[in-house]
């Protein structure tokens, strides 16, 4: 859960964030990876 307190910390309030392209590709992957775990493995995790 780290990635999405990361990204709401950047973005809190409207404020400019420093995350540089790089960084933000590489987080939306892992975002995106969290994403598919989460949706093959709904009904075990939520049982």
């Amino acid at each position: 859960m780290g990635l999405l307190k990361y990204w709401r910390d950047e973005a809190a309030h409207g404020k400019a964030s420093n995350i540089k392209e790089e960084e933000a590709f590489t987080s939306l992957g892992l975002l995106l990876r969290f994403a598919m775990f989460m949706d093959n493995n709904w009904n075990e995790l939520t049982a």
